[in-house]
């Protein structure tokens, strides 16, 4: 199926995934892997989910995130929306050099 076709689908067959899912009858597609290209000539393997799946999992995420962003440490990186790991290892830098600091005026 292609994306463009995710909304006919949508309207027509929300009802059956959704009853699939709730009886634990829904199984995902097996992911598509595609071959990306490295900066060093060779190529890693990246899973592509179906469009179906990808919809779902999008929407969960959706769901997750309402609910639980707001209880995320201001420190906490993984996997959250304007975090990466650039950013902590940037905390881990500020927060090190604030120990050593503390540990300096007590010596």
């Amino acid at each position: 199926m292609q994306v463009t076709e995710l909304k006919s689908f949508i309207d027509q067959g929300k009802t059956a995934v959704l009853t699939d899912i709730l009886k634990r009858r829904y199984v995902p597609k097996a992911i598509r892997g595609v071959e990306i290209p490295k900066s060093n000539g060779k190529t890693r393997l990246l899973g592509v989910p179906c469009v179906v799946d990808r919809w779902l999992q999008q929407a969960v995420s959706q769901q997750l995130a309402t609910r639980f962003e707001l209880t995320f440490e201001e420190e906490s990186h993984g996997f959250r929306p304007g975090k990466n790991l650039h950013g902590a290892v940037t905390q881990a830098l500020k927060t090190s050099m604030m120990a050593i600091r503390i540990l300096l005026t007590l010596i």
